[in-house]
């Protein structure tokens, strides 16, 4: 028996895909209602919408061409800034100085 070996899509692959279909990610978002930095982040990992529409328009599913992103069911991650990056960066800062 003749085993099948499932594509490792990455970012290439997909990009390559996405040429093969003749199509260009602005063909895309504008196919599915978006703006094409949508797709763009999508297609990075940062953009459901995006994503599902480069799934959709080169006939893949979803999770198998996204297997490791939006892992969080159909809904965006939610960012809440509860501290400001550069407070991090202080904090991490400060601790490295009493260490030492």
């Amino acid at each position: 028996m003749t085993e099948t070996k499932q594509v490792e899509w990455n970012l290439h692959l997909i990009k390559a895909a996405i040429g093969m279909a003749g199509l260009t990610q602005t063909k895309i978002a504008k196919s599915a209602g978006l703006q094409a930095w949508q797709v763009r982040h999508g297609l990075r990992g940062n953009n459901l919408q995006g994503a599902k529409a480069i799934a959709k328009a080169i006939g893949v599913p979803f999770r198998e061409l996204f297997p490791n992103s939006y892992l969080r069911g159909d809904v965006e991650p939610i960012r809440k800034a509860t501290e400001s990056t550069s407070a991090k960066r202080h904090r991490r800062t400060d601790a490295m100085r009493g260490a030492a």
